[in-house]
């Protein structure tokens, strides 16, 4: 019986995609495949505007010794050493990004079981100018992927038993656009994902070398992510958004347009 529900909801939420439903409207029958499964193994839900601290499930790409396997995992690493559920909820918040320079160092990211891939649409940064923070959409030209490098491990929780997968995404310094874009007064330098080109995912995912970016990127300011103003979690979240004020900003300009 369990199985013939699955199969139904599967099918209803393929339908749902397919029919361009709301996004509300595929979550939430994502959310009823979730509570009724028995497979072990929780859908993601479909996001288009969603913060780390709120631990997503999203599907990472990961070389298992079966295979490589696509698993969701919680954004957000929790260490398979962590002691106890509060301590894993700090690290959780703590370990969404790890630094590419020091990842071997940290012991969190140290010990992780491996590492992964998450294949996104864009991602979201804020850029700084006369005191205040502006969001932009970060994209391919192309329109094609990012390949975001992983790294995920498994807690087993001191109470249940249940088995947590999560992961944080691999960051380095700023290139190109991302060099301007991001300039958060509280860094000392622009930072972005590691971004990897299909032919890097062999030596990511199977040797302890951290491949060069190489990526070119696209952006374009966007609606407030938090507030009244925002769109929540809709496509409008990426749609362009002007802010007069930015067009005094020479040097972010110029940087969009090269």
């Amino acid at each position: 019986m369990c199985y013939t529900i699955d199969g139904l909801l599967k099918k209803q939420i393929r339908h749902a995609q397919r029919k361009g439903a709301p996004t509300d409207a595929i979550n939430a029958l994502i959310d009823q495949y979730n509570n009724l499964s028995e497979s072990g193994d929780a859908m993601p839900r479909v996001y288009h505007n969603i913060s780390g601290f709120a631990h997503p499930l999203l599907p990472i790409m990961a070389l298992l010794p079966t295979g490589p396997q696509v698993q969701s995992m919680q954004w957000g690493l929790v260490p398979h050493w962590c002691a106890d559920t509060p301590t894993a909820a700090k690290l959780a918040d703590q370990c969404l990004n790890a630094r590419s320079e020091t990842m071997d160092e940290k012991p969190a990211f140290r010990t992780a079981s491996g590492r992964g891939v998450l294949a996104v649409g864009g991602f979201y940064e804020y850029h700084h100018f006369m005191n205040q923070a502006y969001p932009f959409h970060v994209h391919s030209p192309s329109d094609a992927p990012f390949l975001m490098a992983t790294l995920w491990d498994e807690w087993v929780h001191v109470e249940t038993g249940e088995v947590l997968r999560s992961f944080a995404i691999v960051t380095t310094a700023g290139q190109g656009l991302m060099a301007t874009l991001h300039n958060s007064p509280k860094l000392k330098e622009s930072r972005m994902p590691l971004i990897l080109q299909s032919d890097q995912l062999e030596q990511w995912l199977t040797t302890s070398e951290v491949p060069t970016p190489n990526v070119a990127l696209q952006a374009h300011a966007v609606r407030p992510l938090v507030g009244k103003l925002t769109a929540g979690n809709t496509p409008e979240a990426k749609a362009p958004y002007a802010y007069p004020e930015l067009a005094f900003d020479t040097e972010l300009q110029e940087a969009l347009e090269s």
